[in-house]
């Protein structure tokens, strides 16, 4: 009998989140409800602190390593200067890029000198 209502439970949740269904629709219009009610009730900026402290709870509750992630959440708005900005397992294209990275040679490219008409 458990594991019935556990399937149903589970099949449940992962409607809530598939826009379109009814499940869907209760669940973000119960959210709102509860939201309006905040911002009647405490007013905006209590309401605004109220949900910060709410997502602080859940990234304390959430996120189980929380140095790599705000390192990872750092590099991607400020990317290393050194690092590759895409990933490949091509080992012969990796030493490629690095070479080129560690070396950049001088681009000089040879313009050849405008042929003058002679006059005679």
């Amino acid at each position: 009998m458990s594991e019935q209502n556990e399937n149903k439970r589970n099949e449940w949740t992962a409607k809530i989140f598939q826009i379109g269904t009814a499940e869907c629709a209760i669940f973000f219009g119960g959210v709102a409800m509860v939201l309006a009610l905040l911002f009647l009730a405490l007013g905006f900026w209590q309401t605004v602190l109220v949900a910060l402290l709410m997502a602080i709870g859940f990234f304390i509750g959430g996120v189980k390593d929380k140095k790599a992630w705000i390192a990872d959440k750092i590099n991607k708005i400020f990317p290393p200067k050194q690092s590759v900005p895409y990933h490949t397992d091509n080992v012969e294209l990796q030493r490629a890029v690095k070479a080129a990275t560690e070396s950049q040679p001088e681009m000089v490219s040879e313009v050849p000198a405008e042929e003058k008409p002679t006059e005679e």
